[in-house]
């Protein structure tokens, strides 16, 4: 078998726009991932998730959100929900009500619940599952060449062409927001995400600043079922000092 690597996004826009079908071990880090195994295709990732083939076909079609397949469940259509929209509309509004924070959160979890159905799993199962789907995405497009992708946000531009977000916010939101809470600027992260990658989600930066200063940067993966940082928000300019976090 051929050990060349490529992007998973790249195989899982294939399955979200084609696949039909009808209708398990420790994590590893990313080190040991690089190190430790070569993935070049849909049998070497169903390998790493410990799932049959037909069921990781029915596993990864489920993240395409362009996917029109009749086999699929009814997820609720997140990004036209009329709390997302009010969510997203109003990331920069300081007295956005948390039940509708709370609200579009649930939104989430009720399509986790809906994908574990699909699969026939637990919660439990599905959660370890995606975990580990998520840290083999990252891995593996962070392996292969990656086309970079601009912003189609509407807050603000990029400082340049890496594949960023910038979000500006008070400080209480972004420490909130940058520790993985769920806050009214997710939807805006989330959505940058979907759009910027065929609706397939994946790894990208997140850049915090405040109006009167700079906060840093930080990783974060995002899928059509959540969004959450990769890593710890890391200061890179002159403007960090003892405010940042």
């Amino acid at each position: 078998m051929s050990k060349r690597i490529q992007p998973l996004s790249t195989l899982l826009l294939f399955l979200s726009l084609s696949v039909n079908v009808s209708a398990n071990s420790e994590s590893s880090s990313s080190q040991q991932l690089k190190s430790n195994i070569e993935l070049s295709d849909y049998r070497d990732y169903a390998d790493y998730l410990n799932l049959p083939i037909d069921e990781y076909y029915k596993f990864v079609s489920a993240y395409g959100i362009n996917n029109k397949s009749s086999h699929l469940p009814n997820f609720i259509d997140i990004q036209n929900h009329p709390a997302f929209l009010s969510l997203l509309n109003s990331d920069k509004d300081e007295s956005v009500p948390k039940t509708l924070v709370k609200e579009v959160e649930q939104l989430f979890d009720t399509n986790k619940k809906i994908f574990a159905e699909y699969m026939g799993w637990s919660l439990d199962r599905l959660k370890f599952t995606q975990t580990r789907f998520s840290e083999l995405t990252r891995v593996v497009d962070g392996l292969a060449p990656v086309t970079k992708r601009k912003s189609t946000s509407s807050i603000k531009k990029p400082d340049d062409e890496t594949d960023a977000l910038v979000v500006v916010a008070n400080k209480e939101i972004i420490k909130q927001t940058s520790s993985a809470s769920f806050t009214n600027l997710t939807p805006t992260i989330l959505n940058f995400a979907i759009n910027s990658n065929n609706g397939l989600g994946g790894t990208f930066t997140v850049k915090f600043k405040t109006n009167t200063g700079v906060y840093g940067e930080q990783q974060w993966y995002a899928n059509r079922f959540s969004a959450y940082p990769v890593k710890n928000i890391v200061c890179k300019s002159e403007q960090c000092g003892p405010s940042s976090i």
